[in-house]
């Protein structure tokens, strides 16, 4: 059984460039992003990569923090193994959110943090195995 890895951000940059690594490693995905267009175009080029490995997808727009919510949610209900938070918004017009908030500093900092809370109890095993990684790493 592979390894599922959940991503945000994944149609662009750096999100791009670590699912289609991830699929060369056979590792299945969960794409969550806010354009399902470019979602699409992404899972075809996954697919291209590896047409092996199961790639679903969650649309969610981290501007809208109901979303935000509705995301936590489905993630506390489904199983994955690695989550990887690499949504993040720049160069755009700044506005200000319900939440007091504006939408860059929500997106790349409150969402990640957010979610981070709400999915602790989900991913107590992952920080403990990440800092097991990191001690072996600093003592070699």
């Amino acid at each position: 059984m592979s390894k599922i890895v959940a991503i945000t951000g994944s149609t662009g940059g750096l999100g791009s460039a670590m699912v289609q690594i991830l699929a060369k490693e056979g590792y299945d995905l969960l794409l969550i992003n806010r354009s399902e267009a470019k979602t699409l175009q992404q899972i075809s080029k996954i697919k291209q990569i590896n047409a092996n490995i199961d790639v679903k997808y969650h649309l969610t727009d981290l501007v809208d923090f109901n979303e935000v919510k509705d995301l936590a949610k489905y993630l506390m209900d489904i199983h994955f193994d690695y989550l990887i938070l690499n949504a993040g918004i720049y160069n755009c017009p700044i506005k200000k959110l319900n939440t007091g908030f504006n939408n860059v500093f929500s997106v790349n900092h409150i969402v990640n943090y957010y979610l981070l809370k709400e999915l602790s109890k989900k991913l107590i095993l992952i920080e403990s195995l990440l800092w097991e990684v990191l001690l072996i790493i600093w003592q070699n």
